[in-house]
């Protein structure tokens, strides 16, 4: 999946067991679609810069959606309330991974991420405008009032 590509669309059991889809966020702002896990240490810090992006942004439509690769449900569970990030929709795709069903709307089987952590960033049409792997603190600005690490153009439809 290229920037500029669209986003394809899935169907998820969130971690208060509601199903929820892609879709069902079009006409947000902004959306981030990120892929982290509980034992994952950049995952984990770059937890607070997301959530400072989350706090300035939410009411202005972007929406988290963390997918998780841990294969421990406990673990996962746990470091989402550690993290306090239960305002996000959180996926564990660890329940179907590698031998579980596939189907066509399986955000596993659709978005290839190359690491961990990794982030999406999605337009409110359902474009991919951005994509950021890795975290580094060095990317961070103080006081930051957008993602850092995304381009200028990202930015600017960010607000």
């Amino acid at each position: 999946m290229s920037i500029g590509s669209q986003a394809p669309d899935f169907k998820a059991t969130e971690i208060n067991q509601q199903t929820i889809t892609l879709s069902q966020f079009n006409g947000k702002k902004c959306g981030i679609i990120g892929f982290w896990a509980s034992w994952c240490v950049p995952c984990r810090q770059s937890i607070p810069h997301l959530k400072t992006i989350h706090n300035k942004y939410h009411s202005k439509g972007l929406e988290v959606i963390a997918v998780s690769v841990d294969e421990n449900r406990k673990a996962w569970i746990e470091a989402v309330k550690q993290d306090s990030t239960d305002m996000w929709y959180h996926i564990l795709i660890a329940d179907k991974w590698p031998n579980g069903p596939r189907t066509n709307d399986d955000i596993f089987q659709n978005y290839y991420y190359r690491a961990i952590p990794e982030q999406f960033i999605i337009d409110k049409n359902g474009k991919i405008i951005d994509r950021i792997l890795g975290y580094s603190k060095e990317n961070e600005v103080t006081g930051v009032t957008s993602p850092p690490t995304l381009s200028a153009h990202t930015r600017n439809r960010w607000v």
